[in-house]
């Protein structure tokens, strides 16, 4: 690692983490909506993506409800992504 890569690890606007609703997935009655975290970092000779899964948001007729898939705490709002 030189210098220029440290200073690159500084600047937020390279590097990137969003929340993502993804392709649903029909079982029978049920639908499960996928919720994964995307981390991305790019430099100026390399990119770098992760995509890990958090939750699966299911709805079942009129109920909706949330499974974790880690153990990290789960926000009720991912809920409201789908």
């Amino acid at each position: 690692m030189n210098i220029n890569d440290v200073n690159f690890l500084n600047k937020s606007d390279r590097f990137k983490k969003d929340i993502e609703v993804r392709k649903p997935i029909e079982i029978g009655e049920r639908t499960f909506y996928p919720i994964v975290e995307v981390s991305e970092l790019k430099g100026p000779s390399y990119e770098f993506m992760s995509i890990q899964p958090i939750a699966l948001v299911v709805v079942e007729g009129k109920d909706k409800y949330i499974l974790a898939l880690n153990e990290k705490d789960i926000s009720k709002d991912l809920m409201e992504l789908v």
